[in-house]
């Protein structure tokens, strides 16, 4: 398992970042991205590839930067 933020950390922040940020605009679901994340890690254990929770982890961080800034910016916080 590695922590370093290399181009496949990288895909991951960056698509839990934008599936939770669809996930704002077309539904009224926060969770979108986290979700991903889970799933993703699910298909790749029980699938060909392979698992890692940095991988998890990176994909959250993503998802957590989008819904905190949709919060911000639907309920005015700054």
């Amino acid at each position: 398992m590695s922590w370093e933020f290399k181009k496949d950390k990288k895909k991951h922040l960056f698509y839990g970042f934008f599936l939770s940020l669809l996930g704002m605009i077309f539904w009224p679901l926060y969770l979108t991205g986290f979700a991903a994340g889970v799933v993703k890690e699910v298909i790749d254990k029980y699938g060909s590839g392979c698992s890692e929770v940095a991988d998890m982890v990176y994909t959250w961080a993503g998802a957590a930067l989008s819904t905190g800034l949709g919060l911000i910016l639907t309920y005015n916080l700054l």
